[in-house]
């Protein structure tokens, strides 16, 4: 029987199938020190099972916290391993795609590499980047996610996000540059329901990512990517040139939270207290005419008991 390098457990402590605590077995796979078979082995477990990805992920945050030296590391690990994998996959499934061909009344119809095995065989390299989305700072690795995000939708075989998850990749990518991935990314945020005030404090970075670049926007500051987690967008995960597109991903995103999380977002005693001033603000200075003149009545008339209702109603006015 095979057993993962980086899931099996002993106890409550994850460990690796030679007993080794995960943490540790992590540095000996960032420094180097196990031969080419093993590093193979782990990077397949990474691969397929999600229950490693969960423990890496673990381990990676102790690690790092302990020696931040081993971030840069591990992240050209991720980049490599995932990079190949999804060109790997897609390659695979492409060239399956071509080889059979039925007649059928006349016609030649492509078989083989069927959209839903194809969704298998990404799923735990897409759930890992849009669990842990500090691995989209990688302009190759998101890249390669969008391919696989569109080919799919191609295929009509969407991927689908378990119901019960919120990952915060999929609230970011709702401000992605390409209509396809925003349009997937809403899609899937509304299908997992409204987010709730414990769902928000769970997504809280997410919300401080989208403030931080509104308040750069505003302050006309440049953007750059944060490291080992996202507090910044890099600049191919967003665009501000399409205007319209851009502010109503950043309202959309704001109205999938219930109002009870919307109140703790705008009440918070953090950045976000000013919110949607600064959503005003910088959409007064990036409009022009009907829409500015809205965005500037808005901006008169915002009071706590007010502001969620004016969100709900800028969404509206934006779409027109």
């Amino acid at each position: 029987m095979v057993t993962c390098q980086w899931c099996t457990a002993e106890g409550t402590k994850l460990q690796t199938s030679d007993c080794v605590p995960c943490e540790t077995f992590l540095m000996a796979y960032a420094n180097g020190h196990l031969d080419d078979e093993k590093i193979e082995a782990a990077d397949d477990d990474l691969s397929y099972c999600f229950d490693c990805v969960t423990a890496y992920h673990h381990a990676r945050r102790v690690v790092v916290a302990q020696s931040n030296c081993l971030n840069e590391v591990l992240s050209q690990r991720e980049c490599y391993r995932l990079s190949t994998l999804f060109t790997r996959t897609l390659k695979d499934f492409q060239n399956a795609a071509q080889e059979v061909f039925l007649l059928d009344q006349g016609e030649e119809q492509r078989v083989g590499g069927e959209g839903v095995d194809l969704e298998l065989a990404l799923r735990t390299p897409i759930m890992e980047i849009l669990e842990n989305p500090f691995l989209l700072n990688h302009l190759d690795v998101a890249t390669h996610l969008v391919e696989a995000l569109c080919y799919l939708e191609t295929l009509k075989q969407p991927f689908q996000v378990d119901y019960y998850t919120h990952p915060p990749g999929v609230y970011l990518l709702i401000l992605h540059p390409q209509e396809e991935v925003r349009r997937w990314a809403l899609r899937s945020a509304q299908q997992l329901g409204h987010l709730s005030r414990d769902d928000y404090y769970g997504l809280r970075d997410v919300f401080l990512t989208v403030l931080n670049l509104i308040h750069s926007i505003v302050s006309q500051r440049n953007v750059g990517s944060g490291g080992g987690c996202v507090t910044a967008l890099p600049p191919h995960l967003f665009t501000s040139a399409n205007k319209k597109n851009f502010w109503l991903g950043v309202c959309m995103l704001l109205t999938l939270l219930d109002q009870q999380a919307m109140e703790t977002l705008l009440l918070d005693q953090a950045p976000q207290t000013n919110i949607l001033e600064a959503i005003l603000s910088a959409m007064e200075m990036t409009t022009e005419g009907p829409l500015k003149f809205l965005f500037q009545h808005f901006q008169s008339d915002i009071s706590k008991e007010n502001k969620f209702a004016t969100l709900l109603l800028l969404v509206e006015v934006i779409k027109l």
